[in-house]
């Protein structure tokens, strides 16, 4: 769930010719989620010519549930498939 709020933050920085593969995702589990509804929210921390660094997080009745911090490749699509 925490992946499916960065990435399209991530995505919509990108230009159309580009995707980011991810190098690394590392998740923080605060509290225990309940059944119901759970908020998401990514933002892209840092965004190079080739890295960037995004965040997510989870929160349920305000309060916050799980944390997010992924980096990953900023890479090209290639033009010759």
């Amino acid at each position: 769930m925490l992946y499916d709020t960065m990435a399209p933050a991530l995505t919509a920085a990108l230009n159309d010719n580009q995707f980011n593969p991810t190098l690394a995702l590392k998740t923080t589990f605060i509290a225990p989620a309940k059944v119901g509804k759970i908020y998401g929210q990514g933002s892209v921390v840092f965004k190079g010519c080739s890295v960037c660094v995004v965040e997510g997080e989870l929160t349920q009745d305000g309060k916050l549930v799980a944390r997010s911090t992924a980096t990953a490749l900023i890479r090209r699509i290639s033009k010759w498939f």
